[in-house]
């Protein structure tokens, strides 16, 4: 009654070795196939990375080995200007692009500047947040430099809104517009507040010289007549012009 029992055992470490080597195979044949799947997987999917790499560079003009893609690139309006270093005409933008640059290797600046851009009249009225090119120099030394982006000059504008007051639109005058002090409208403003000034000056019986409307500009600006304050009615350039378009009728 031995015999069977001491069969069982002596047999049960064959079994046992024959479980452990067949779940070992099996494990070592799905390793090796799901090694195979994800080799397989990863070159499948550099495969497509490369595909999709290629697609963008193709479609998006990336080879400009391709002649018929030019046609879809539009040509900027040409742009006419002058130089103000040179007074050379420029008939185009890159032709300007190249041309200032030269001058300012040259060791120009924008102190030497003399007039505008000379735009046509449909590119000038597109430009914005702008100062004539001739002020920049002495704006760039004023105790608030003209500037579209600096948080100190919105606060500036506002304290010049305060003092003189906010323009509304009276129907009754035709040079009041009714705008509101910003970057883009501050000279527009300044020369308002001077040719109603010397609207007024008229009727007083008083021709403004110069001087009075350098004054003028700067109790507006600074609150103050100090002569040591700056603004752009300083410029010679900038006040020649006023004179031209405000008060060439009187």
């Amino acid at each position: 009654m031995q015999a069977p029992f001491t069969s069982v055992e002596s047999s049960s470490p064959s079994v046992a070795s024959w479980h452990s080597q067949s779940s070992s195979s099996i494990v070592s044949t799905q390793s090796s196939r799901s090694f195979q799947n994800r080799n397989r997987r990863r070159v499948t999917k550099r495969s497509d990375v490369a595909g999709a790499n290629k697609k963008p560079r193709i479609f998006h003009c990336t080879f400009y080995t391709l002649p018929i893609l030019d046609d879809w690139r539009i040509p900027p309006p040409p742009i006419s200007s002058r130089c103000g270093f040179c007074d050379q005409h420029l008939v185009s933008w890159q032709d300007r692009a190249d041309h200032l640059t030269q001058h300012f290797r040259q060791g120009k600046t924008m102190a030497e500047w003399k007039g505008d851009h000379n735009f046509e009249p449909s590119i000038a009225a597109q430009v914005r947040n702008a100062l004539p090119p001739y002020l920049l120099a002495n704006e760039a030394l004023t105790m608030v430099p003209f500037s579209a982006t600096d948080p100190t000059v919105p606060d500036h504008f506002a304290q010049i809104e305060e003092r003189n007051g906010k323009t509304l639109p009276d129907p009754e005058q035709q040079l009041d517009p009714g705008f509101d002090l910003t970057p883009d409208s501050y000279t527009k403003f300044l020369a308002w507040h001077l040719g109603r000034f010397a609207q007024q000056s008229f009727a007083s019986g008083v021709f403004p010289t110069d001087e009075m409307f350098q004054g003028e500009a700067r109790r507006l600006v600074y609150g103050s007549d100090d002569n040591w304050e700056q603004t752009i009615a300083d410029n010679e350039q900038w006040i020649a012009t006023f004179r031209r378009q405000h008060l060439s009728k009187d």
